[in-house]
């Protein structure tokens, strides 16, 4: 059969890419990198859908499939599974997560957020017309970025998850893309926030105010 592979994410010392069979391969990075010497550390296993997303935090590993089911794995426990939140059939595009939520974005234009301490859904908006082709985070500014082939880039203020209580996502920024089809976001710093388009060599930049 053949097999490719879908999603990538790292952190200091390892690196993971998504497998189309849905398994998830996991590589040392704390070695020596520069033999090109990236050991295989673990091999973890979904449900056999093909991998679409990838995101990690210091603790948590994320990964979306094509039918909406979302993985939790812990770093620090050699890559124990977590949690699974099972899906509806409608693929995870596109995910990131932090300590205590997972924004997960999917190609009806939902994003749905899920609390990582009891996996229940904390929020669900109709944010995108068509599938979410993008998700950035930035912890500092509290804020989060999503964009599709809509042609539309919004920023959402991100509540405080730590506590109990579940807040709304408010859209802070919203602007269209003219004939661009977006297909990524992410936060380059706290004042630029850079939009990937497609078959456009120039990404489109955004200045805070």
């Amino acid at each position: 059969d053949a097999r490719y592979m879908r999603g990538v994410t790292g952190q200091d010392s390892f690196l993971c890419v998504g497998c189309s069979t849905g398994t998830i391969t996991v590589f040392d990075c704390s070695g020596d990198l520069t033999r090109g010497n990236y050991p295989l550390l673990h091999s973890l296993e979904t449900l056999n859908q093909s991998i679409y997303a990838l995101s990690s935090s210091p603790s948590l590993l994320t990964a979306g499939d094509d039918y909406g089911n979302i993985f939790a794995y812990r770093i620090e426990s050699a890559f124990e599974r977590a949690f699974t939140i099972r899906g509806t059939g409608q693929p995870c595009t596109c995910l990131f997560n932090t300590e205590y939520v997972v924004f997960a974005g999917f190609n009806t234009g939902h994003i749905r957020v899920y609390r990582t301490d009891t996996t229940e859904m904390a929020i669900e908006i109709a944010a995108h017309v068509r599938l979410v082709s993008g998700l950035s985070y930035n912890e500092e500014l509290q804020m989060a970025a999503s964009c599709s082939p809509d042609q539309i880039v919004h920023v959402w203020s991100v509540p405080n998850f730590r506590s109990k209580a579940n807040s709304n996502l408010d859209c802070v920024f919203s602007q269209q893309l003219e004939n661009k089809m977006c297909t990524g976001v992410t936060f380059v710093s706290e004042h630029k926030l850079a939009v990937a388009v497609y078959d456009d060599e120039e990404l489109v930049v955004f200045n805070r105010a």
